[in-house]
């Protein structure tokens, strides 16, 4: 209701006399008062994505208008308010949340605020990231039969899904009762379906809105609602079972919901329901496309029944927005229910009330539990009800039908009169028992009184029969005779009179008994509910001091527990309590200042305790207690099997509201979960056996329940099996290791190979013909019905993939053959290779140069890392010859000269000469001069070449940039004797830069002509050569002779020519034929000029001095004194140009022997 009018009865006495008293009776009502307007549409938390939205709420009576707030925020901080006439409004609202409010205005005043509710404006493409979004309700082609062609996508990535061909096309209805009148998409379980093509899409979340349209209680098959063409599956019924099909092969295996339920089972299947699975990472689908309607390309697996929306998204969504997609079709589909505005009725005819047809089960506040209920009395009607997503919501309204008065106290007061008036004004036709047909009548006769009220639609009402009586209330009460009484004592009517609604003290007080502490006269005036007033005096006489009386004991108990109570009254004159009587109003008293008491039923009673002190006063205190019945509890359970989760739902059997529910499970072993709390909860038992269940019950009085029921939870298969892996192709042998606590047994199993396929065998053979990671499922049953299952990742290896990169052209040049296979799901570990039937080489990479032109024979084995092998032989072509080569002349890089570059290639066409950063040619043998600024540089020539094929090589040296500098030097000498006939060997050695190729040798001797040969090779800078001289013997030398002869070799370059030799120094090498003493070799020239060359060959190291003597004995030089010699040959160069002409003596005077050569001086 939206108004009160309170009413007071007035009454207006007047006395005639000692003997009469007449009451005239008038009604003051109050100006209106408010209440707050309830609101009516949207319902709370409401959800929707159009931005047109319309508002209705209760009106209120005598209202000027009515004001509507919005605001973002729950307490209104910031408020948007628009003052309307109706009780209606209707506005455009931006995306985001809301809460609203209505209040009214009557008289210019605002009334309070309504309660608040929140409605959100949405648009899923704005939460994460959208992958495609399809409704019933919006992009769809369809020809005029109503046959769709493409059912498009809403979302933004144009996820399109397209049936061309007419006969599979699903059917489109646009009004489907059980879904709000929303349209959906009707496939036929026969061929419909429609598919999308996906290029690269992830999905975590997946939304869809469906139902099965057969009579079947089960899937007859493996019916496909909306499945991806390869990859990690969707949806699809799994034969025989209310299930959807769930394994490591699906992609939301484990968070799978149903009406937000976390579960696979779709039972009853012919129920609309709101399936949604989610992933916590994204799976990826590319190249492939998604159907709805049909499990994959398989034939016979449709779906049969109505699809309205399907709604996925590629990044898991927040909790928030998880919420408003299922707030959204939760809203659209399957709003709460709705009764409407309260309204008011003119008519007395029956009145139909309904919750609308689209529910599942409905229960009214009358009991009743269909759609719809028929009334015909005013009241507050209320209904609940169960959506087809298993949601329950509720809604009440208050319905007022003409109400006549009927007069609750029928009475009229002695020599008065009683006015009935009906209260319904002229728009009604009115018949009295009295056979009067005015709106009122009246009644000062005792007597039987009603009235039939009939409306304009012939729609009647009948009053009651009631009976009016004359009101003897005066004759009737009393308040006893006058009294002596203590200071504290009440008094009060001491005989019950009923219907009684006013007490007037001539005290003023207004209760039905005052405490007296003075003496006086008392006077009580009482009003009845009928208006009739009675009054009766007392004299009282105080005497003394009542106790101050009070008691301890509560007022609400439960039944069967035990209270203390407790006087707690104290005397107010010095006396002491000396008598104390309890009565507990059951029958029950105690004469004990305190103790316990026990009520064995439920009920009010009344306790009253009366005391007495040794001053002679007492007094006497009452209360109420309500006694509660005790809860009385029941429990169900649901699942009797061990592992597995058991429901427990807590009842009662008492009205009360149960505040604390306590569970027991009599399981130790489980620690903590051992216990549980609130009216449902679950509990595993890893143990099978006999478990008391104990559940305590608190009501909302602290009354207390226990009940202990026992359960037995039976033994579960403890599933287990082992399995060899194999490459792909061959026979999985499964050993089954599953075992049942005794005297259970296993009634039968059942395995899922992770590709489709079944067995029911124990231990069965698999072949898996294709590579991949298998979800391998064992159940089994036993003879209690328990099941227990264990999936096992089941990895079949794939064979390697062979291929290979080659790298070949030409014979000649190097061939690489890189592999390049890959194993799908694994690694390659070894790889073969056989060229034209050789030996296997074992690497991932070979090089390899044919000889031979044409046709080359390989062959490649690939051996993956789990041992899986394939094989390949396949043929390359090598085409002709081709290999790059040159000489350099001279064979160094001598700046300023002409350097030789000569090609000694095969089978080139074209020639590419580069000189580092110096130069470049095309020439087949180029000549190229180094500069004087490259002396010192490294410098790279490289000579590449090309063949008519294309086939290229290519060549390169590095060497330095030298300034050109011929030196030859003899640096050792050797002699091999043999009786003596000598071999001679001597060690050349390049001490220039320029390359020497040969050199004339001569070996000299005291007793023989000198020996010349010639030696011809390739002396670069730096190199030494030995050559032994080819005559044979090279020297002879007499026994006799040994000690005055020696051997001396001398070197000059013969090529190239062109360079001259900078060090002469070192071009000769002389070694002493004896082995105990040096020889003095003769002096050259001889005579001499100006300057005379000396030579000394000793066999050792030794100290001498070498001194020159004139014809006279005078010491003329000093070449060395007493100084080192070294072992072979010493050269001097001695200044003659001042000496005279004449004889002179060398004279070298060692350690064994002294040695004199003669000289002339021109």
């Amino acid at each position: 209701m939206n108004s009160t009018k309170i009413c007071n009865i007035k009454y207006l006495l007047n006395y005639f006399g000692a003997l009469s008293l007449f009451v005239f009776l008038f009604f003051a009502c109050s100006p209106t008062i408010f209440s707050q307007t309830s609101l009516v549409f949207p319902n709370d938390n409401w959800v929707q994505i159009d931005d047109s939205l319309s508002f209705t709420w209760n009106e209120c009576s005598n209202v000027d208008s009515y004001e509507i707030s919005f605001s973002n925020s729950s307490q209104f901080t910031v408020e948007d308010i628009f003052n309307v006439v109706e009780n209606n409004y209707e506005d455009d609202f931006s995306y985001g949340k809301y809460f609203w409010r209505v209040r009214c205005i009557v008289s210019g005043s605002p009334g309070p605020w309504s309660s608040t509710r929140s409605f959100a404006i949405t648009d899923l493409n704005n939460f994460g990231n959208i992958a495609f979004w399809i409704a019933a309700d919006s992009n769809v082609v369809k020809d005029v039969n109503d046959k769709v062609s493409e059912w498009n996508d809403i979302g933004i990535n144009n996820i399109d899904f397209i049936q061309p061909v007419l006969n599979p096309q699903p059917l489109w209805e646009d009004s489907i009762e059980k879904l709000n009148n929303q349209s959906a998409m009707n496939f036929d379980g026969v061929d419909d379906f429609l598919e999308a093509s996906i290029s690269n899409l992830n999905i975590a979340e997946l939304f869809v809105v469906a139902n099965w349209k057969g009579t079947q209680t089960a899937f007859p098959g493996f019916n496909g609602l909306i499945m991806p063409n390869s990859g990690l599956l969707f949806y699809v019924g799994q034969s025989s079972t209310t299930n959807f099909f769930s394994d490591a092969s699906t992609a939301f295996i484990g968070n799978n919901f149903i009406n937000r339920q976390s579960t696979i089972n779709f039972g009853p299947i012919n129920k609309f329901k709101l399936v949604h699975g989610r992933r916590s990472s994204p799976a990826n689908y590319s190249g492939t496309g998604f159907r709805v309607g049909r499990d994959r390309n398989l034939a016979n697996r449709f779906w049969n029944g109505y699809i309205p929306e399907i709604v996925s998204y590629s990044t898991p969504l927040n909790a928030a927005n998880l919420d408003s997609v299922h707030q959204y079709l939760r809203f659209k589909y399957a709003p709460p229910v709705n009764l409407g505005l309260d309204f008011s009725k003119y008519s007395f005819c029956d009145t139909t009330l309904s919750a609308g047809t689209r529910f599942e089960s409905y229960l009214w506040s009358t009991s009743e539990t269909t759609e719809t209920i028929s009334i015909s009395e005013s009241g507050t009607y209320w209904v609940e009800v169960v959506d087809i997503f298993g949601f329950a919501s509720s809604d009440t309204i208050e319905v007022d039908f003409p109400e006549a008065f009927v007069p609750q106290f029928p009475v009229y007061c002695g020599g008065g009169s009683y006015t009935w008036n009906a209260n319904l004004g002229a728009d009604y036709n009115y018949l009295w028992s009295t056979s009067e047909t005015t709106e009122s009548i009246v009644i000062n006769t005792e007597d039987n009184f009603s009235v039939t009220i009939t409306d304009s639609f012939g729609c009647a009402y009948n009053s009651p029969v009631v009976s009016f009586t004359e009101d003897t209330m005066q004759a009737t009460i009393s308040l006893g005779p006058d009294v002596q009484l203590c200071a504290g004592n009440q008094i009060g009517l001491v005989n019950t009179v009923p219907d009684i609604v006013n007490y007037n003290w001539s005290t003023t007080e207004t209760t039905p008994s005052i405490v007296v502490n003075s003496t006086d006269e008392y006077i009580l005036e009482v009003t009845n509910a009928a208006g009739c007033v009675a009054k009766d005096t007392i004299n009282v006489d105080i005497i003394g001091v009542a106790p101050d009386m009070d008691i301890e004991f509560p007022l609400i108990q439960c039944v069967g527990a035990s209270n203390d109570y407790n006087d707690l009254s104290v005397t107010l004159d010095g006396s002491s309590i000396n008598s104390w009587e309890w009565s507990f109003g059951d029958g029950s008293i105690s004469t004990d200042e305190s103790g316990t008491h026990t009520y064995i039923s439920s009920g009010t009673y009344e306790v009253i305790l009366e005391v007495d002190t040794d001053g002679d006063c007492g007094n006497t205190i009452t209360k109420i207690v309500e006694v509660q019945e005790n809860p009385v509890l029941d429990f169900s359970t649901s699942g009797i099997c061990q592992e597995q989760q058991i429901s427990f739902n807590g009842g009662q059997l008492t009205p009360t509201t149960i505040n604390t529910w306590q569970w027991n499970f009599d399981d130790p072993a489980s620690g903590v979960n051992n216990e549980g709390s609130g009216q449902n909860t679950t509990h595993i038992f890893e143990t099978s056996g006999v478990y008391d269940i104990e559940l305590i019950g608190t009501d909302n009085n602290g009354c207390v329940d226990t009940t202990v029921q026992s359960i037995t939870i039976e033994p579960t298969p403890q599933v287990d099996f082992s399995f060899l892996e194999v490459c792909e192709g061959n026979l999985v042998d499964f050993e089954n290791l599953s075992t049942i606590e005794s005297p259970g047994t296993i009634n039968g199993y059942n395995w899922s190979f992770g590709d489709g396929t079944f067995s029911g065998q124990t231990e069965p053979q698999k072949l898996y013909s294709n590579y991949g990671t298998y979800s391998v499922n064992l159940s089994a049953t036993g003879n209690n019905g328990c099941s227990g299952q264990l999936t096992v990742p089941l990895k079949i290896h794939a064979f390697p993939i062979v291929n290979q990169d080659v790298s070949s052209s030409c014979a000649g040049i190097t061939s690489v053959f890189d592999d390049a296979s890959f194993v799908p799901n694994g690694s390659v570990a070894e790889v073969y290779w056989s060229l034209n039937g050789a030996s296997s080489l074992n690497a991932f990479s070979i090089e390899h140069i044919f000889e031979d032109n044409g046709s080359q024979t390989i062959d490649q084995t690939v051996v993956s890392s789990f041992g899986c092998s394939s094989n390949e032989s396949y043929a390359i072509q090598v085409d002709d010859f081709i290999q790059a080569d040159f000489e350099i002349d001279p064979g160094a890089l001598l700046a300023g000269y002409t350097t030789s570059f000569n090609n000694l290639s095969v089978g080139a066409t074209s020639n590419e000469w580069t000189f580092d950063v110096l130069g470049t040619s095309n020439d087949v043998s180029p000549d190229f001069i180094f500069p004087e600024s490259s002396v010192g540089d490294q410098v790279t020539i490289e000579l590449k070449i090309e063949n008519s094929f294309l086939c290229r090589d290519s060549v390169s040296i590095t060497l330095p940039v030298l300034s050109p500098r011929t030196d030859l030097a003899l640096t050792q000498l050797f002699l091999q004797e043999d009786n003596g006939f000598y071999v001679v060997g001597v060690e050349l050695e390049n001490k220039g830069t320029t390359p020497i190729t040969s050199a004339e040798l001569f070996l000299r001797t005291p007793s023989a002509d000198v020996l010349k040969e010639t030696w011809e090779g390739e002396l670069q800078a730096g190199d030494k050569e030995i050559y032994i001289f080819s005559a044979s013997p090279s020297m002879t030398v007499p026994q006799d002779q040994i000690d005055n002869n020696y051997v001396c070799v001398e070197g000059q370059i013969k090529t190239p020519f062109e360079f001259d030799d900078e060090d002469l120094s070192n071009n000769e090498k002389c070694n002493a034929i004896s082995e105990f003493s040096g020889v003095l070799i003769v002096p050259h020239p001889n005579p001499v000029d100006n300057e005379l060359n000396i030579q000394l060959v000793l066999p050792f190291d030794e100290v001498g001095t070498l001194e020159i003597y004139n014809a006279q004995g005078q010491i003329v030089a000093v070449v060395k004194e007493n100084e080192n010699f070294v072992k072979g040959l010493n050269s001097y160069k001695v200044n003659t140009e001042l000496w005279q002409s004449g004889n002179y003596s060398i004279v070298y005077n060692g350690e064994e022997k002294q040695q004199i050569a003669k000289v002339i001086k021109l």
